[in-house]
């Protein structure tokens, strides 16, 4: 569930509050149990089922939380992990540093050597593997402020921190593609990487 609080004040921590609404809770128990139960039963005694498709290995939690809930006009708390999803800055950052690669580098293999080389160069400057990148100049300026955000170290794009990053998302699958290992390059002692399809 996204939950937003927003107190209204500048320091949130100073608050003082009247009750202790753990507390209430707890001596409340009985009451809280018996309405959520009550919600539960009309649902389950409705003629409008809802028979929401089940998100994996949560059949049961559709059927007992979600599905009441919704019954109720309250709204889809799955629909919530799409608006997660779309707020996640790390996700987003994987999104387009995966298509950049895709644009650049198609299904051939690189190297993360391969990736700082191709934000350092400029158009007029040789083509790199004989032939030149798949990325505006302009893009390379936009890819290059990705990876700084990403694996950024004193105003450049730092190899080890970049290698750390690839590896950790290496497997994610995002929009039908996938970040993974390609062949060892033993004598840079390096790995390589690919773009591929999910």
């Amino acid at each position: 569930m996204l939950i937003k609080l927003d107190p209204g004040i500048e320091r949130p921590e100073s608050r003082e509050f009247s009750f202790d609404p753990v507390a209430l809770v707890a001596a409340e128990r009985a009451r809280y149990l018996r309405a959520v139960l009550v919600i539960v039963k009309g649902y389950l005694a409705s003629s409008d089922r809802l028979d929401l498709p089940p998100l994996a290995s949560f059949a049961d939690w559709s059927r007992m939380v979600r599905e009441p809930l919704v019954w109720l006009g309250v709204a889809d708390p799955a629909g919530l992990i799409e608006t997660a999803r779309e707020g996640d800055s790390a996700l987003q950052a994987l999104r387009a540093v995966l298509a950049y690669l895709e644009q650049a580098f198609g299904p051939e293999q690189f190297s993360v050597g391969d990736v700082i080389g191709l934000i350092s160069h400029a158009d007029n400057e040789p083509a790199l593997w004989g032939k030149r990148p798949a990325l505006s100049e302009e893009d390379r300026g936009e890819f290059r402020e990705l990876l700084l955000n990403v694996a950024g170290r004193s105003g450049n794009v730092n190899g080890r921190r970049l290698s750390i990053w690839l590896t950790r998302s290496e497997g994610r699958i995002i929009g039908g593609r996938k970040l993974e290992k390609g062949e060892r390059d033993n004598h840079a002692k390096v790995f390589r990487w690919r773009i591929a399809k999910a």
